[in-house]
């Protein structure tokens, strides 16, 4: 992350954390925008992922989740409306024709 925000010009503009999603640090202030990609690794996942993302996403914040197309990936859907999320989902492809899912919480 360190690197591409360099790289991209916006050191010190942007701030991160990495979180464990099966133990998220309480210290940890929500933010208007929480991003994840290709976090649904594991079929215990979808609700611990929707969970922290209720958790650290200010009110009227946002969060943005990049997914390949994992079979669960309609679990966490579930899992973030039950946390009282608007959730939409994109279908989005590369320059290569590689299809991946992009779901937006509100």
């Amino acid at each position: 992350m360190a690197r591409n925000l360099r790289r991209n010009g916006l050191e010190g503009c942007v701030r991160y954390t990495t979180l464990d999603w099966r133990d998220p640090d309480p210290a940890v202030e929500p933010a208007q925008v929480v991003i994840a990609s290709d976090v649904l690794y594991a079929t215990e996942l979808p609700g611990l992922v929707a969970e922290t993302f209720a958790r650290f996403m200010v009110p009227g914040g946002v969060g943005m989740l990049a997914d390949p197309g994992r079979a669960w990936l309609p679990e966490v859907e579930a899992a973030a409306r039950g946390c009282g999320l608007h959730v939409e989902v994109d279908v989005v492809h590369d320059h290569f024709g590689a299809e991946a899912f992009l779901i937006r919480f509100c």
